[in-house]
Formats: C-alpha cells, structure tokens, sequence
C-alpha cells in the first residue's frame, strides 16, 4: 500500500492588465465572478479573511463551480502520483 501524498493548491489573484500571468501548472480564469474587492466594506480585506471567503462563496454558482474545479485537479493529479515514487 502507498503512502497518500497530499497535493498543494495555492490560490492567488492577478490583474490580468497590470502583471503578467505568474509561472504556474494551471491558471483559471475566474473574471465571470464578481469581485470583493470592488465592494467598500472589503476593500481592506483578503481572500484570506473570513467575511470575503463568506461573501464569495454566497455568490450563485460559486460554491458550485469550485466543487467542480476540485473534482478536475483531483483527478488531474492522480497521475503525478505513480506507485513507487517518492514524492
């Protein structure tokens, strides 16, 4: 039996006119969502900050949307995790 090997996301954002892309395996384009940061009671705030993350996910579709992206990189991943490799 193999050991399970956790898989890493790392979420973050960019302004698609401001940078370029960072270096990355996948990016996704989420500009169909509204975002928080237009809103004044969180402009202060991050995405690591719960009342953003309660306000994204309360949009229609999000919560949606991202349960579905999980079930793509889960699967995606399996094969970066072959047996006898130790990583």
């Amino acid at each position: 039996m193999s050991e399970e090997i956790p898989v890493v996301l790392q979420v973050l954002t960019w302004g698609f006119n401001r940078t370029p892309v960072p270096q990355a395996n996948l990016a996704v384009d989420i500009r169909w969502m509204p975002n928080p940061r237009h809103l004044p009671e969180f402009h202060d705030l991050s995405g690591l900050d719960a009342p953003v993350q309660e306000w994204v996910f309360a949009q229609d579709g999000a919560a949606v949307w991202f349960d579905a992206l999980l079930d793509v990189l889960g699967r995606w991943s399996q094969p970066l995790r072959p047996e006898g490799i130790p990583w």
